[in-house]
Order: C-alpha cells, then sequence, then structure tokens
C-alpha cells in the first residue's frame, strides 16, 4: 500500500505547475496555519519571526537572456523579513514584510529593491473562520515565463473570505479578491510598453465545498468567477468561470498542499478577439518519500495574458519538481527541473506565427547545516536555463553558479 501511494504521488509530480504571473493566483487553502503557534519569538499576545537569508550570490552567465549577445555579471540578493502579529482570545491580526535587496555589480540596470507587505485580520473559532487582508507587492522579477527582461511593477490586492465547517466532515469557504497589475511607464520589452498591453485589474469569486478524509486532508469542488479589465488593451477584456475537483493537505499530511485538476471556460468582451475553452489544472505541494527524502513540486495548464500585440493570450503548460535528500543531519543534497510549454494558437491577426516554444532548467547543489538541521544553512547551486522557439531572438541558453545562506533564529 505504502508503494502505490508513493506511485501515486510521483505520478502527481509529473502533472503540468500554476504560474500566474500576471493574474490572481488560483484560492488559497484558508488560513490554516496559525501564525501566533509557530512563531519563534511570543512574548504575552505578541509574536514574532524574523528571517535573514542571503541567496542567489554568484556568476549569472546571461543576464539578459540574450540569444545573440549575452551577458556576463556577479550578482547577489540580500532578504530581510518579519512576521509580526497580536493574539487576542480567537482574534489574530499579523503583519508580514519581505524586503530583497538585488545587487549586479557591472549592471547596474538590474539592481533593484523589491517588497511585499501584507496584513490580515482573522478569528479562529472552532468552526468558523474568517479573514480579510491586504498585501502590496514591489517587484522586478521576470513576469513569467514569456517576459524576460526585469520589469519594475506594483501589484496591490485585497482579499477577504471565510471558512465554515457544517459538521459531518463537510464545510465551505468562500473568497472574493482583486489585484491590480501596474507596470511602471518607462517598462518596455521587445519594443512594446507593458503598461499599455497589462495594465489590469482582476477581479474573482469563488466557493469551495469541502469534505474531510483525515484531520490533516481534504477533499474539495471549487467553482470560480473571474473577470479582467485591461487599462487601454479592451481586447484582452474577459470573463472567465471555472471548475475544479482536488485534495488539499495541511502541514504534517501526507500530501502537504494543492492538486485540483477541472475546466476553464474564456469569454472575450470583445467580438474580434478569440474565446477560449480548455482542462486546467494546478498544484503545489510536496510529501516525505522515506524519512530524509523530500519532493516538491507544481503543476499547471492554464490561460496566461500575452504582451504581443497579435495574442491576446498563450496556453501555459508544464511542470517544476525538487527532490532534497538529507543524509545526514549537516548536509543534505538538492536537485531540481523545471519544463514549461508556451502555446499560442490563438491569435488575432493573420500575421501572427502560431508556435509552441518551450522553457526549462535543470541542477543541483548541496547544502552544510552550521549547526545541524534545521538551523543556518550555507548552499551551492549550479543551474542551467534555456527557452527553445521557431524566433530566433526568443531562443537563450543560461548557466548559474549560485550560492545561498538561510541564517534560522
Amino acid at each position: 500500500m505504502m508503494r502505490l501511494r508513493i506511485v501515486l504521488l510521483l505520478a502527481l509530480s509529473m502533472m503540468p505547475v500554476m504560474a500566474h504571473a500576471q493574474t490572481l493566483p488560483p484560492p488559497p487553502t484558508g488560513p490554516q496555519v496559525d501564525p501566533a503557534d509557530t512563531a519563534k519569538v511570543r512574548i504575552g499576545p505578541f509574536f514574532m519571526q524574523p528571517a535573514f537569508g542571503l541567496k542567489n550570490v554568484g556568476l549569472d552567465n546571461n543576464v539578459f537572456n540574450d540569444p545573440a549577445d549575452p551577458k556576463k555579471d556577479w550578482t547577489a540578493t540580500l532578504n530581510l523579513g518579519t512576521l509580526a502579529g497580536l493574539r487576542y482570545g480567537a482574534a489574530r491580526l499579523t503583519l508580514n514584510t519581505s524586503t530583497d535587496y538585488v545587487f549586479y555589480s557591472k549592471y547596474k540596470t538590474e539592481r533593484s529593491v523589491d517588497g511585499n507587505t501584507r496584513v490580515q485580520a482573522e478569528l479562529r473559532l472552532n468552526r468558523l473562520r474568517p479573514w480579510i487582508g491586504m498585501d502590496r507587492i514591489k517587484t522586478h522579477d521576470r513576469a513569467g515565463f514569456e517576459i524576460d527582461s526585469r520589469a519594475a511593477r506594483e501589484t496591490p490586492g485585497y482579499d477577504a473570505g471565510v471558512e465554515y465547517r457544517v459538521g459531518f466532515r463537510l464545510g465551505t469557504r468562500l473568497m472574493v479578491r482583486r489585484r491590480d497589475v501596474d507596470f511602471e511607464d518607462e517598462e518596455v520589452f521587445r519594443g512594446k510598453t507593458l503598461k499599455d498591453t497589462l495594465n489590469a485589474r482582476y477581479e474573482e469569486g469563488s466557493v469551495q465545498l469541502l469534505y474531510e478524509m483525515s484531520p490533516l486532508s481534504n477533499f474539495r469542488l471549487s467553482g470560480e468567477y473571474s473577470r479582467a479589465r485591461f487599462e487601454t488593451a479592451a481586447a484582452r477584456n474577459s470573463d472567465d468561470t471555472a471548475v475544479f475537483a482536488g485534495i488539499e493537505g495541511k502541514k504534517d499530511a501526507a500530501l502537504e498542499g494543492y492538486v485540483d485538476v477541472g475546466w476553464r471556460n474564456r469569454s472575450s468582451l470583445d467580438p474580434l478577439s478569440p474565446s477560449y475553452s480548455t482542462i486546467t489544472a494546478r498544484a503545489a505541494a510536496s510529501f516525505i518519500v522515506w524519512e530524509e527524502v523530500r519532493v516538491s513540486f507544481g503543476a499547471d495548464r492554464d490561460l496566461n495574458w500575452s504582451y504581443e500585440d497579435l495574442y491576446t493570450f498563450y496556453v501555459q503548460q508544464g511542470g517544476t519538481a525538487t527532490v532534497t535528500w538529507r543524509p545526514h543531519d549537516r548536509f543534505d543534497f538538492v536537485v531540481n527541473g523545471r519544463s514549461y510549454d508556451l502555446i499560442y494558437d490563438r491569435a488575432i491577426s493573420e500575421l501572427a506565427v502560431l508556435r509552441t516554444d518551450h522553457s526549462f532548467s535543470y541542477g543541483g547543489g548541496v547544502g552544510f547545516f552550521i549547526r545541524g538541521y534545521p538551523g543556518t544553512r550555507l548552499g551551492l547551486m549550479v543551474e542551467r536555463n534555456a527557452r527553445e522557439s521557431v524566433l530566433a531572438d526568443r531562443r537563450y541558453d543560461n548557466t548559474r553558479f549560485l550560492t545561498n545562506i538561510g541564517f534560522s533564529f
């Protein structure tokens, strides 16, 4: 039985990941982990969990993903973060901040200060868990696999929801969310001003029906309605409906995270823009194969908005997987891989080239825990990233040698 479960979980890890860089992410599994219980510092009603890390320290052989003239540079990222909150009876108020200081030695245009701030208030009653939150993300990270430049943008968002346990292992979860995407005026990629094609507001409402399979896992059915309204690119305005069936696991479950499979229907408001219906899948989960081996994976088949004038969206499908083996309290070994297809099979112009681009990466590394797991970790990684396309200027190949330091408090 154990072998069968491992085989099934490995099969799930090969499923295509969800990477909605320009849209709303999939609905969360709800406010299940109590931050007041997991925080390292607790003083009366106050709790806090600091974070500090030095990551991506090393050589990037193709900073701009340029197929013709790759540029090398030394890079490093310093991360500072804090989770702080207040517990009063069943009430929780939390503030979560994370800031990345991205450094490049030669190409100063790639330096940035990126941050994410989230405030959340919730009530943790026996059967009822309402919450409301807001966050603001400022980032220069690449906006998905399609755009190779580190384009500056802000994405403020708001969400609210309630989870109610009816009884007899049944429950329900209602959520509403809104997120804006706002690229800075000067951000241009391949001659396109990104704010003109991608600045938008996304709104979504979802309902989930839950069945408790065990104290740590649920089976869920989800129905979602979402709308996208673009500031200037009205040809992209659309309404989506989607249904999903899947499982979700809490911390310490056999499968932590979620796996959903469903169907999405996109209705374009512009009669000249294509509508689309397709099978969709999404996953972000991990499981323990043996006591010292952990497998983390993600999966995705869904629609992403394209910045190009000839398309309004593309189908993104693929997956990621990371295997971590810790044979000793002081060491671990990591291998990872990623494979995605970007399918451009719907266009709004006869000039468009219908094609499928392939983006992939693989790598591995080793880590050393100074005081033993799960203490401060020193890591060394080697990664290769590449993209294949029928368009010569969309191909690239990049190898990075990186070190990471994760401090534990």
